[in-house]
């Protein structure tokens, strides 16, 4: 399967418009060089560490903005800038880019948990207690802030995110593409959930349907920000309404 092909800067930079820029915080975070700072501190100290994991941090989540960036830009290139539209050329690389996304994402809240722990020089005997039924580094260190450090900024912004619908329903998407049957979306043909195949009729018996597959549970729309990309010409005021 091909990538998009060209399409106008003028809707190149209304899909950027759309994205938040993260050059700020790279820049903020790259001024933290190991080196530097690490003349401050006691040669056997580890916070210098934090900032190697704060700079992966800030280069994945450039890259899930890259990711972001060209599900938008793919799906107004194979529905309004081919020939004809191609919709399922345009669900294909939207499911792509958000699920590349999200696990970029993931690891880059991975980093600043890392970084977190070493900056506040945090015992792994105090984290263990947070660590039932968590896998994650983020989720462990998140749950010990807001219980042992609850008045800390990090620990506020860290409340607002884990407070966030969209955040929440983007870690449940990336935990069950990793541990459970990817989830199911509409557009790409005819899709089968990991099930028995016979199903139950009302009568008491069994049933064995065929060809039709199953129910997808999500359409990529739902799966990304519903902002528009008008073509050269439309008027403005369609950044509000739904691309799809």
């Amino acid at each position: 399967m091909m990538g998009r092909g060209v399409l106008p800067e003028e809707v190149l930079h209304r899909i950027d418009h759309l994205l938040p820029d993260p050059g700020l915080r790279f820049d903020q975070i790259l001024s933290l060089s190991p080196d530097g700072i690490s003349v401050v501190f006691h040669p056997e100290s580890h916070i210098p560490v934090a900032s190697v994991c704060l700079l992966a941090a800030i280069r994945t989540i450039s890259q899930a903005r890259y990711a972001v960036f060209e599900c938008h830009a793919h799906g107004v290139y194979y529905r309004e800038y081919t020939e004809s539209t191609k919709d399922m050329e345009a669900i294909w690389f939207e499911q792509f880019y958000v699920e590349d996304a999200a696990h970029r994402l993931y690891g880059a809240a991975e980093d600043v948990a890392e970084a977190l722990v070493l900056m506040l020089e945090i015992e792994d005997s105090r984290l263990r207690e947070f660590k039932e039924g968590n896998v994650s580094k983020q989720a462990v260190v998140g749950r010990f802030l807001l219980k042992d450090r609850p008045d800390l900024t990090i620990t506020r912004s860290i409340k607002v995110l884990i407070d966030a619908k969209s955040w929440c329903t983007m870690m449940s998407y990336r935990g069950r593409l990793v541990h459970e049957q990817p989830p199911l979306v509409s557009g790409l043909g005819i899709v089968h959930r990991r099930q028995r195949r016979w199903r139950k009729s009302p009568n008491g018996g069994a049933y064995l349907p065929f060809g039709g597959g199953d129910t997808p549970e999500f359409n990529t729309s739902t799966l990304i920000v519903p902002r528009s990309t008008p073509k050269t010409g439309q008027s403005s005021t369609a950044e509000n309404r739904p691309v799809r």
